[in-house]
């Protein structure tokens, strides 16, 4: 049984000598003066822990404890260890979007009882819900949006994953960088086949998420997408921001459970929308998180790989009929398809690939 919010408050409170770390000794949590006169510890909840802001000697911690719950009775000693090797993957990944982790087994005596803390470095920072609400500006939304989008990426190419991505997890810092917080549902390659307990916010994850069993790689697959919709349909339609509540920001837990809600065609009206909100019309007809595709996969212009190829190309090969050659099928279909067509150009419908005359004039408008 775990002790409740209440008694860690009076710990923490009232005998923070009760800590169990050494480097945490001599230090005071912090307190915010209330408006009925009260100073009140500076401490949040959530679905499974108690964190409070600390002070040692200027150093500022983030101890979470926790608490008693329907959710913590599932905690066994396999998620609790989960830590230990969750610090040392992140640092040796060095990626700047987490801060450090440190588990101590018996950090905290409550009640003559022994209990487990996590104590991270204190991140200077405001929620991300906090931050667009405040920061409107479509070039500050602009660079939240490409932040997000690069920092997943590299999440992705490291095979983790977060598994709680919403709008209270994610903080960003004055200079706007992002930094991600609570780790209780975080997949890196160690945790593989280990079970999940933690499944994220209902209003963010797609609705099989909480069938899942096990850690998985692609979870924060779907998550990551209706932010970053949500970013960019910040940039086109600022009534948006009425839509905001504690819970979610533009999607609701019926939004997503059936992808069929006015706001979908809301969203589809904007071009740059469009391909998005039906890829992700697509993610909630699926039947589990592993048919999806990350979100560099869906933001991925089909035409990117082929100029590439082309521009790789020596200047005195780049006649059409070299560089046909050079393209499989598939590529030459990714270019008729994904060009606009003017009606000046005509393409041959009775073969399964233009004429090379037909694919010039494709190639042409690349200006490659």
């Amino acid at each position: 049984m775990w002790p409740s919010i209440l008694d860690y408050d009076n710990v923490m409170e009232l005998m923070p000598h009760f800590l169990k770390v050494d480097y945490l000794k001599g230090g005071r949590p912090f307190y915010k003066h209330s408006d009925c006169g009260i100073d009140d510890i500076v401490a949040s909840s959530g679905g499974w822990c108690r964190a409070y802001k600390y002070d040692v000697n200027g150093k500022l911690y983030t101890i979470r404890c926790w608490y008693s719950n329907a959710n913590t009775n599932l905690i066994d000693k396999e998620f609790l260890h989960r830590y230990r090797n969750l610090d040392n993957y992140l640092k040796e990944t060095g990626l700047p979007y987490f801060t450090e982790v440190n588990f101590h087994e018996e950090g905290i005596e409550v009640k003559e009882e022994l209990y487990p803390i996590l104590v991270l470095n204190w991140v200077d920072g405001v929620s991300l819900k906090t931050y667009i609400e405040t920061h409107r500006r479509a070039e500050e939304i602009e660079n939240l949006s490409k932040n997000f989008a690069k920092m997943v990426a590299d999440l992705h190419e490291r095979h983790i994953s977060h598994g709680d991505l919403q709008h209270d997890n994610i903080l960003v810092k004055q200079n706007g960088e992002l930094c991600l917080i609570d780790y209780d549902s975080m997949y890196i390659p160690d945790f593989k086949g280990q079970k999940e307990l933690v499944h994220g916010l209902p209003t963010y994850q797609h609705k099989s998420r909480f069938e899942n069993k096990f850690l998985s790689e692609k979870s924060d697959y779907f998550s990551e997408l209706v932010i970053y919709i949500t970013l960019r349909a910040l940039k086109y339609d600022s009534s948006l921001y009425d839509r905001f509540t504690d819970d979610y920001l533009l999607f609701t837990q019926e939004d997503l459970h059936t992808g069929q809600t006015p706001i979908f065609d809301k969203l589809k009206r904007f071009d740059e929308l469009k391909p998005m909100v039906e890829t992700l019309q697509e993610f909630i007809k699926s039947e589990t998180i592993d048919n999806l595709k990350p979100l560099e996969e869906v933001l991925k212009n089909p035409l990117d790989d082929v100029v590439d190829k082309l521009l790789r190309l020596p200047e005195h090969e780049k006649n059409i009929s070299k560089i046909i050659k050079t393209l499989t099928d598939g590529e030459m279909s990714d270019i008729v398809g994904n060009l606009d067509r003017k009606p000046s150009i005509t393409v041959n419908t009775h073969t399964t690939k233009p004429t090379d005359e037909e694919f010039g004039q494709y190639i042409n408008k690349l200006k490659i």
